[in-house]
């Protein structure tokens, strides 16, 4: 039996958010999301912590701080405790330029587990182009030793956990993520 979270970063913890305003990079970016270029061109991109919330109130130190397109960030602290678990699963770990914490972006494996047919999906009309997942289902046997994963399915661009990566995440206390269920089998 294996779950799949998705790990998403709480309202009251920071963030990180990218630093250029310049069409060029926000355009490089969106193809990143969308697998066009491979994750390690993400050193090139600069990021600044938000540590505020737009009331100025201080917002939670996190372990993982999120971005606006939900790539799995880790600081350096939960790079280390981590480390053998993400090493021992496939990943791989780009630094990123952050002036405020030494954080990296961590590159898991792609997975062919996407179980299309069960699950509940919206496409384009008229195209095979998935638009939104509403209920995800995958197969189990891919995921037996997976810990995090992307999908090898093009369009699904999230990174996911399994029950794993909660497990090591909630027993060394770290902080800033919420996982939401989306599948157990």
């Amino acid at each position: 039996m294996v779950a799949v979270f998705n790990p998403v970063g709480g309202d009251e913890f920071e963030f990180l958010e990218h630093a250029s305003s310049s069409k060029h990079e926000r355009d490089l970016l969106g193809q990143l999301v969308s697998e066009e270029i491979p994750p390690w061109n993400w050193r090139t991109f600069e990021y600044r912590m938000i540590a505020e919330d737009d009331n100025r109130r201080r917002l939670r130190r996190s372990d993982a701080p999120s971005t606006n397109i939900g790539e799995l960030v880790l600081r350096h602290s939960a790079v280390t405790v981590l480390l053998p678990t993400l090493r021992h699963a496939g990943c791989e770990f780009v630094p990123l330029r952050c002036p405020d914490a030494k954080v990296v972006l961590v590159a898991p494996p792609r997975i062919d587990a996407f179980d299309e047919i069960r699950s509940d999906l919206s496409r384009m009309p008229g195209s095979p182009h998935m638009v939104h997942v509403r209920q995800f289902a995958f197969h189990p046997r891919p995921l037996e030793t997976a810990v995090v994963f992307k999908t090898a399915t093009r369009g699904i661009t999230s990174t996911f956990v399994t029950d794993k990566f909660v497990s090591v995440w909630r027993r060394a206390r770290l902080v800033g993520l919420t996982f939401n269920k989306l599948w157990e089998g």
